[in-house]
């Protein structure tokens, strides 16, 4: 079952890998891939510093 989890896990990582590859050249995805890192951090800076 575990075992299961951990194959399903890892098949997305390499289908989301594949994904990046072929469309690495498009600038739109580095933008959104950016900005939404950048969301994140903030969020979790916000959550993170609750006085």
């Amino acid at each position: 079952m575990i075992l299961n989890i951990f194959d399903s896990i890892n098949q997305a990582s390499k289908d989301f890998q594949g994904w990046i590859v072929e469309h690495g050249s498009n600038p739109v995805l580095w933008i959104c891939l950016f900005f939404g890192g950048v969301i994140l951090f903030f969020v979790t800076y916000n959550l993170l510093h609750k006085d």
